[in-house]
């Protein structure tokens, strides 16, 4: 008898029949159970510490992580667990404040503190020598000791750093539109100094006023949205209502989304959500006051926050939205996982998931180490597995399923303290180097590099950069000032 008549005979036993159809039936009912159940079950998400800093300009590109230690631009990628340099100033440069990263050209820059013996300073110079010496706002205009230090374009070819603009730019009034090369941007502050849409091309280095006139009584965020520019503020018709409007390429603002409450952008470039009562009416409930008391040394605000109870996401292409039911408020952030959002609250700290299955999502991190119950920022999306947020210190953290593969590592002090006297000793054996418990200066920093003013200062500091840049322990986790003193009286030059 062949297998395929035994296979008939067996089959044509009843009980043998049912048996395999009941099998086959608890099998699926199995996997509908598994399921539910994982649907169901909190989603986990482990948050780690970075050892990088917002206070080192942060930026986020695609999956990639863009940071500047004091020494280079670097590139830290999460995905392929991987860190690299991408460009190393030829000069000293001002601690950066804020940046724009455009992927393999440059970086678009804020600087914050001292800028003597800079780029910075020699262009003030520049400027300053065009004003007539009796006009009575060129020391205002140009002053050299100005904490505005403008805003600015690091091309990554040439090593030229370009002004855009003799302003220094909100961090959240800025953004790079890969779709036409430019660099958008508001200036002003809506009162004395009207708003101002301006652009900046890359490829022509010359900076355009797109509209003069935005209408707008207040900006909350600039961002890219699809190949157009979105803004959320308030506009001078509805001072009382948020709005999300369009900025058109010629300047022109055009209402999406009109809300008694308040709007949030979210890691989507397209997707926004909109904070409300539950009926979008006026905000008449106690517990719904766009009333904020004074702000706190830190920026934010302590008490009277405002609270909604209805989130509208939506994506404002698709037009597909989604209502959520709980306790919102403008000072928490949005930030996503495996397709969904999560709501992160800006006043204690804690998390909804904003799934339809309606689940929770649980946070794993050392709550006796790191405490986020005075709220946190939202960075953004890295890739399609990671997030970053950070701390009211302006610490970063990393955001995941457990992915994080080490490459946040800090390496030890001693092994990096050891490497730079190493490349100290290659280039110049004047300079000298102070570790984190040595330097007086102000700067939160980790090594201070000293360095003769002389007339090789800048070629000096160009080797020492390249030298720290060659091995990847010195660039993560460690900050770097360099400082010019005296060859005559070893005096401090550029402070």
């Amino acid at each position: 008898m062949d297998q395929t008549q035994t296979l008939q005979r067996l089959f044509s036993d009843n009980k043998v029949r049912y048996s395999v159809i009941a099998f086959g039936l608890l099998m699926v009912v199995i996997l509908i159970a598994w399921a539910i159940v994982s649907l169901l079950k909190p989603a986990t998400l482990d948050i780690t510490p970075t050892n990088i800093s917002l206070d080192s300009g942060v930026t986020i590109s695609g999956d990639k992580i863009i940071t500047y230690n004091g020494s280079s631009f670097i590139e830290i990628s999460p995905v392929d667990n991987t860190t690299k340099v991408i460009y190393t100033p030829k000069t000293r440069f001002p601690s950066v404040k804020d940046m724009v990263y455009v992927p393999n050209k440059g970086v678009f820059l804020t600087f914050s503190g001292n800028t003597i013996e800079t780029p910075v300073f020699d262009y003030k110079i520049k400027q300053n020598a065009k004003v007539p010496s009796d006009d009575p706002e060129s020391s205002y205009i140009y002053s050299l000791t100005s904490d505005d230090n403008y805003t600015w374009y690091l091309d990554f070819k040439s090593g030229k750093l370009l002004n855009v603009v003799e302003y220094e730019v909100n961090s959240d009034y800025m953004y790079y539109n890969s779709h036409d090369d430019k660099f958008y941007f508001i200036t002003g502050n809506g009162n004395d100094n009207p708003y101002q849409f301006k652009s900046y091309d890359i490829n022509t280095n010359k900076t355009e006023t797109v509209s003069g006139k935005l209408g707008l009584y207040s900006i909350d965020k600039l961002r890219q949205c699809g190949d157009s520019t979105c803004v959320i503020g308030k506009l001078n018709s509805s001072r009382d209502r948020s709005t999300l409007a369009k900025i058109s390429s010629k300047g022109k603002v055009s209402s999406i989304k009109n809300v008694n409450g308040a709007i949030l952008s979210t890691p989507d470039s397209m997707t926004f959500a909109y904070l409300t009562d539950s009926d979008d009416t006026a905000l008449e409930d106690e517990d719904a006051t766009d009333e904020y008391d004074d702000e706190d040394e830190d920026g934010g605000y302590s008490d009277g926050i405002a609270v909604y109870q209805t989130m509208e996401v939506t994506n404002i292409s698709t037009g597909e939205s989604s209502d959520y039911s709980g306790s919102f408020n403008a000072g928490g952030a949005i930030g996503t996982y495996d397709d969904h959002f999560y709501y992160m609250n800006g006043i204690d700290g804690t998390y909804q998931y904003l799934k339809r299955s309606g689940h929770d999502i649980d946070f794993n991190y050392d709550d006796d180490e790191y405490d986020f119950s005075d709220g946190f920022i939202n960075l953004g999306k890295v890739g399609q597995s990671f997030s970053l947020i950070a701390d009211v210190d302006r610490e970063i953290y990393l955001v995941s399923t457990g992915l994080n593969t080490g490459v946040f590592d800090k390496a030890s002090n001693a092994v990096v303290s050891k490497n730079i006297d190493t490349c100290v000793d290659k280039v110049n054996s004047d300079i000298t180097v102070q570790n984190q418990d040595d330097i007086t200066t102000d700067y939160d920093i980790d090594f201070e590099i000293m360095v003769p003013d002389d007339d090789d200062f800048d070629a000096t500091i160009n080797k020492v950069n390249d030298c720290i840049g060659k091995d990847s322990d010195n660039l993560v986790g460690y900050s770097y000032l360099f400082t010019g003193v005296s060859p005559i009286n070893g005096k401090i030059t550029t402070e």
